[in-house]
């Protein structure tokens, strides 16, 4: 006869054989525990608010060194006209678009930079100054004027 035999009637073997499987208990864990879980994502909520102030820093930063160097650009360009001219564009507020001056932007308000023609009434700009407030402390108006 086939007695013994697995899938037959009567199989005397098991289908797992002799294995016996772990008691689950308190000394015998699988996976982490809820508090564990918190521990961690707290963890990761700290780091990630450290990453984005410093970004936040670094962005002001590099703003306000693009001011600066937007500034020198307008500079340059005022010096030009001086070399070319003999005399700074405008008085107090005006538009150096109108004499070929391309003037930026600042790069958070979208606001043009204050310039300023310093001299007596009447008589052709001998200084003048370009402004900018920065984001960065200390936050007071820094200008540039002629050989700076």
């Amino acid at each position: 006869m086939l007695h013994g035999r697995r899938g037959f009637p009567g199989a005397t073997t098991r289908m797992w054989g002799n294995r016996t499987r772990a008691k689950r208990g308190p000394s015998c864990s699988t996976g982490f525990t809820l508090i564990e879980m918190l521990i961690v994502v707290a963890i990761i909520g700290i780091l990630a608010s450290i990453v984005v102030v410093g970004l936040n820093t670094s962005r002001k930063q590099a703003r306000d060194t693009r001011r600066l160097a937007d500034l020198r650009g307008i500079q340059t360009a005022l010096e030009l006209y001086y070399n070319k001219n003999g005399y700074y564009p405008g008085g107090i507020g005006a538009d150096l678009q109108t004499v070929g001056i391309t003037v930026p932007v600042d790069p958070l308000t979208g606001a043009p930079y204050s310039y300023t023609l310093v001299g007596s009434v009447g008589s052709p700009g001998n200084s003048y100054s370009v402004c900018y407030t920065p984001e960065t402390p200390p936050i007071a108006q820094k200008c540039l004027s002629p050989a700076q």
